[in-house]
């Protein structure tokens, strides 16, 4: 059979590769053939991987580090790491989510990928309604921070008045954005960005989703969780069922699609249920063709 991936000696690289989607990625990346790097701080101990780099993306000079042992080509790049806040500060959640992302397409996508390869960013429906005027007017100072360092100076004002939780989302509306963003930037190159943005899925996050809504909701219980998710039969996806829509974007099947924000969420806990919320929206489309720094 026709192999219409096309992943067989492909050179990958895979953030957040030793747990959950990550893993379940770097898993069937290596069962089609795939050259994969895998990136995380905990140790990825994947049987057929190229190599395992130990990396914080949260912070630059790990990346920078990360990224001189890492080849001069990559075919595809899939950006998994991300962290819920529950054991970070408000302002490592948007350094982890967001900064370390935009830093490694910034400096080393825009090098290292050529024309027909791909990349996927990882968000969450945690970042819908990004595009709202009132998510935007939050965004922009950070958005508009050009290089790292002015980034920190927005984040030490911005992260004094954001719990963890709305850190969370804050970061994940911040990279879908960028994520967009760069799909632009890369588009006359000929490299292909699209954003995955997961619902609930069974991951070492799901737990600790789930031990802040029981902190927060004194008396109440995992289904009610799952309810208040909009899944309380569900439950939530597996990693795998994440991971391989990141694949497909990723893919050869997928060659004419980049700039796309892809929900993968089988309970539509995203838009289609705010299409009567009413509330002031711009066109992600026209934002993310008319931004202007």
């Amino acid at each position: 059979m026709k192999d219409y991936l096309n992943y067989e000696g492909k050179i990958c690289v895979v953030t957040g590769s030793a747990t959950g989607m990550g893993r379940a990625c770097v898993d069937r990346l290596v069962e089609m053939g795939a050259k994969v790097y895998c990136l995380d701080w905990i140790v990825t101990d994947v049987e057929g991987i190229e190599k395992y780099i130990p990396v914080n993306v949260g912070d630059k000079a790990s990346i920078d580090a990360c990224f001189a042992q890492l080849p001069e080509k990559i075919d595809k790049f899939f950006a998994f790491a991300g962290v819920s806040g529950e054991r970070n500060t408000s302002k490592e959640v948007i350094e982890i989510n967001y900064l370390g992302n935009r830093y490694m397409m910034d400096e080393y996508l825009t090098k290292r990928m050529p024309k027909g390869s791909a990349a996927v960013i990882v968000s969450s429906v945690g970042g819908n309604q990004w595009y709202m005027k009132s998510s935007m007017e939050e965004l922009r100072p950070l958005i508009d921070a050009e290089t790292w360092e002015e980034a920190e100076k927005v984040l030490d004002v911005i992260s004094e008045d954001l719990p963890v939780g709305q850190a969370y989302t804050f970061s994940k509306r911040a990279i879908t954005c960028y994520g967009l963003l760069f799909a632009l930037k890369m588009r006359d190159s000929q490299v292909r960005v699209n954003v995955v943005k997961p619902g609930n899925c069974l991951t070492g996050l799901t737990r600790e989703f789930l031990d802040r809504f029981l902190r927060l909701n004194p008396g109440k219980t995992e289904h009610d969780y799952h309810v208040w998710c909009g899944h309380p039969e569900l439950g939530g996806s597996l990693p795998h069922q994440q991971a391989e829509a990141a694949i497909y974007l990723n893919s050869d099947m997928a060659s004419y699609i980049s700039g796309e924000e892809l929900r993968v969420d089988y309970t539509m806990s995203g838009e289609a249920n705010y299409i009567d919320g009413g509330g002031e929206f711009w066109s992600a489309q026209k934002l993310v063709h008319q931004y202007k720094k």
